[in-house]
């Protein structure tokens, strides 16, 4: 398995290897994800099925797995019930589920943290249409980053940020939790602005000079859109770059399925992207272990 530091700034040539989608893996072994925690839903009532999740994603050769905890927040657990020790154990199970899944292998854990929008519920990861601002985000994350700044994990996972106010917000705690590593992975619209409407670059601009931010990069979009949008955040970052998309399938609402795209089309528009650049590389949503790990033989054998 390849690491990488947080205290150096280049992935040396290197393509690592991350997960996909936890929620396809969890679904595979019925696990219900119809709940306001969504996939976290699954360290309350069936930690199991969530360590094996991790583990099939160890065995598909990631070099990094994210926790179960995208969409849990100490408000949203609060607000079901739980005490804070409840709360602590839970977060600290995210981390030591990983952790096991992965003890026989050198593979690193990044704690996931979602956006504001998650905790709405709402959608608003993909438009950023938040109602509050970046002290309130701020206020709101910390927390979060607190209790699981506790059970170490290798990275936080800032994932699927769609606003400026919240990416100002994350650079804030980044300072003020300056021992943690992690990376921010940004929401976007299109090819050129964050879901809020802003300019992906003011965002990427804000982070860039900050120590323990190991990659700057986006997930849970279009692959179709991947090489333009890898262009724009090339073009301001002076970090490694992180990338993983979604499948690029298309939800029907009415018939409630999603609308079919293969393996091989990901993994063809994804290889693409590592080609002649060092690159943190995954999938999102609808991208299981099998994909994860045809990514992996891909890239071990073509010339990149």
């Amino acid at each position: 398995m390849k690491q990488i530091h947080w205290n150096s700034n280049a992935l040396n040539g290197q393509h690592i290897l991350l997960d996909g989608g936890f929620a396809i893996e969890l679904s595979k072994q019925d696990i219900d994800l119809n709940h306001v925690l969504w996939t976290a839903k699954a360290l309350l009532e069936s930690p199991d099925a969530v360590k094996a999740a991790h583990q099939a994603y160890v065995n598909a050769g990631a070099d990094i797995i994210s926790t179960c905890s995208y969409q849990a927040t100490p408000q949203r657990l609060s607000e079901l019930g739980l005490s804070d020790p409840e709360i602590d154990h839970l977060f600290a199970q995210s981390v030591s589920l990983a952790r096991e899944a992965s003890k026989n292998r050198n593979t690193q854990v990044a704690a996931s943290i979602g956006p504001y929008g998650a905790y709405l519920a709402n959608g608003a990861e993909y438009t950023g249409e938040y109602d509050i601002g970046e002290i309130a985000l701020a206020a709101f994350h910390r927390p979060k980053f607190a209790t699981l700044a506790k059970h170490h994990p290798d990275f936080f996972a800032i994932e699927t940020i769609p606003s400026i106010d919240e990416v100002r917000a994350i650079a804030a705690l980044a300072s003020e939790f300056s021992d943690q590593a992690m990376w921010i992975s940004l929401s976007c619209k299109d090819t050129s602005r964050l879901a809020d409407g802003s300019l992906i670059c003011e965002a990427v601009e804000r982070l860039n000079d900050l120590p323990n931010l190991v990659a700057i990069g986006a997930n849970c979009f279009n692959p179709e859109f991947a090489s333009d949008l890898v262009v724009t955040i090339e073009k301001c970052s002076r970090k490694p770059l992180i990338v993983y998309p979604n499948k690029g399938e298309n939800y029907d609402p009415v018939t409630k399925t999603w609308e079919a795209k293969s393996n091989e089309d990901f993994i063809d528009q994804v290889v693409e992207l590592c080609r002649d650049r060092s690159i943190m590389i995954g999938g999102c949503c609808q991208i299981d272990s099998q994909a994860i790990k045809a990514l992996g033989d891909r890239l071990s054998d073509t010339a990149l």
